[in-house]
């Protein structure tokens, strides 16, 4: 049988890995990249904000992805570039500059996968989708009236809608009396005038022009408190003296002139004599809420149109919508005559027509203790505050701190964000104002905290993401950009890290996994444990304390020693 030597061994397994590793990369499957949101047939409104949505794949750590806006004629526009590829998702706020029309969304992606080098992809909105203007309630517009008469005359003045006020010229009509005799002479409107005889009608009667009764009424007036009155309503007798009944006007004796009756008119309306509405001024738009309070489902009430409109979440209204973070907004405009809607997403999903927050009031918010300390021989630690924000009556400090850590004989700076909740520091005035904008993560309400701060709920940790989102902290070894995404509050190379990549000693330096005191070992989970004696299961020598791991256990030396002096006895 041919022997070969170990050189010529390791030479041939070093070739087979390589061959397969290119084969590998030979391999390698094309990134790619698909617009979920908008895919077409949408109608989005300038001057509200809407999600861009994508899936990705075969991407490699750091991608970036850039947004683009193309129109129905080719010409593109930005949306936003260098946004990481996992978001998933971009919140585009439509710049009321924007044409209306219909556009496309574009994503292109640049790849850099060292093995083959650049790997472009891009996708497009399926079907394009609709700018529109903002919707806005116009009332119906107001008719000016054009009397109706001959010879009216403008008067110069206008009423409170910008309608010309006319005035009409009496109407001249000539009469004549039944059995009047001309005199021969007119009146000033050319009329000739007559001698008419006398035409008398009975008290509490209504009679003809020629004085015929027509009907009796049984009271034609009435009669003034503590007075007797006949059946006509004359006064017989008063025992003080006569009052006039409401709306009406009397003489000295109590008898009436003339009565009327009281006319209700609406508060914004101008009305005739007769109580007949001739126009009515606009009424304010009513928010039940106030305004656009994205955690509270309210309601807009338009009075001149006698409408309703509630604030509702999109999967509700529509039950084949499958973003169930979407929340449609009503709110009042701000000259209070129309109405909008605001396409909000919310961060924590939306419920019954409002967002739902981030914690239930009843619920403690914690802070994790943060233990890190500078090696002896290092600089010291060094923290300043970033932030400080009311969390009802509690108050959320954000600290940056720097401090170095003592490993391979160098000190290595590490700087992380920590952040403490300081109990009952806020008073009232902070607490419970409607947050309607929040340049961060939004928790309820009336709670806005800064990107970067690191909370505990129920015993998970969370970070504020640059999403506005509130995320779990990650583990060792998944991917980050900052600090504070990490359990370990420390990103380095693009990846959660340990602190110490092995265990800290009393000095407070890095030592590596492996390395042995006196009774003690570094173990690979980051803590120091204590050597195993004779017998103990191992998996490695430096966890026994005679450093000798055989078959998962550890060994004396001198058992050890008994059988190399076997084996030499056997082949000596």
């Amino acid at each position: 049988m041919k022997k070969y030597s170990l050189s010529f061994i390791l030479v041939f397994i070093f070739l087979l890995n390589l061959s397969i590793a290119i084969a590998n990369e030979n391999t390698t499957q094309s990134p790619y990249i698909s617009v979920v949101s908008p895919i077409g047939g949408e109608n989005w409104i300038k001057g509200q904000t809407y999600g861009i949505r994508w899936l990705a794949g075969n991407m490699v750590v750091n991608t970036i992805i850039n947004i683009v806006l193309l129109d129905e004629h080719g010409k593109i526009s930005g949306i936003a570039t260098d946004i990481p590829y996992e978001k998933g998702s971009y919140n585009w706020h439509i710049p009321n500059t924007t044409a209306e029309g219909k556009y496309k969304i574009n994503l292109i992606c640049n790849v850099f996968n060292p093995p083959i080098g650049y790997l472009g992809c891009s996708s497009q909105s399926d079907a394009p989708f609709n700018i529109q203007p903002p919707y806005v309630i116009i009332p119906n517009p107001i008719e000016c009236l054009i009397p109706n008469c001959e010879g009216a005359e403008d008067t110069g003045r206008k009423d409170s809608n910008g309608c010309i006020i006319y005035n009409c010229p009496a109407t001249k009509t000539c009469t004549a009396c039944v059995g009047g005799v001309p005199t021969g002479t007119k009146d000033k409107d050319d009329c000739p005038i007559y001698t008419c005889p006398a035409i008398t009608c009975p008290i509490g009667c209504r009679c003809d022009e020629k004085g015929n009764v027509l009907s009796v009424a049984s009271t034609s007036k009435p009669c003034p408190v503590n007075c007797n009155c006949d059946g006509q309503g004359n006064i017989i007798s008063c025992s003080t003296s006569p009052q006039c009944p409401a709306n009406c006007n009397c003489d000295d004796k109590g008898n009436f002139i003339k009565c009327s009756i009281k006319i209700s008119c609406p508060s914004t309306c101008k009305c005739d004599s007769n109580g007949n509405i001739l126009y009515c001024e606009k009424s304010e738009c009513i928010d039940s809420d106030g305004g656009k309070n994205y955690y509270v489902k309210g309601k807009v009430f338009v009075p001149f149109s006698n409408s309703t409109y509630w604030d509702t979440c999109a999967y509700e209204q529509n039950p084949n919508e499958s973003d169930h973070n979407l929340l449609y907004k009503a709110y009042c405009f701000v000259d209070k005559y129309g109405y909008g809607y605001d396409y909000y997403s919310c961060p924590n999903g939306c419920k019954d027509g409002a967002c739902i927050p981030f914690y239930d009031k009843k619920e403690e918010l914690k802070t994790k203790t943060e233990y890190a300390y500078s090696s002896i021989d290092c600089p010291a630690k060094k923290c300043k505050e970033i932030s400080k924000k009311c969390l009802g009556n509690d108050k959320i400090v954000i600290e940056e701190c720097t401090f170095y850590i003592k490993s391979n004989d160098r000190c290595e700076e590490i700087t992380n964000t920590n952040s403490k909740i300081l109990k009952g520091e806020c008073d009232n005035k902070e607490v419970n104002q409607v947050v309607t904008f929040c340049q961060g993560c939004q928790l309820d309400v009336s709670t806005c905290i800064p990107f970067g701060t690191r909370l505990e709920k129920k015993n998970s940790a969370y970070y504020c993401d640059i999403t506005k989102n509130m995320i779990e902290q990650k583990e060792i070894k998944i991917t980050c950009q900052n600090s504070y995404e990490c359990l370990s509050n420390n990103c380095k190379s693009g990846s959660c890290t340990p602190i110490c990549e092995g265990c800290l000693n009393e000095n407070k330096a890095c030592i590596p996994i492996g390395t042995r005191t006196s009774i003690q070992f570094c173990d690979s989970d980051y803590s120091f444990k204590n050597q195993n004696s004779e017998e103990g299961s191992c998996n490695n020598n430096y966890e026994c304390s005679s450093n000798l791991c055989v078959n998962n256990k550890c060994i004396s030396p001198s058992l050890l020693q008994r059988v190399i002096d076997w084996f030499k006895k056997l082949f000596g």
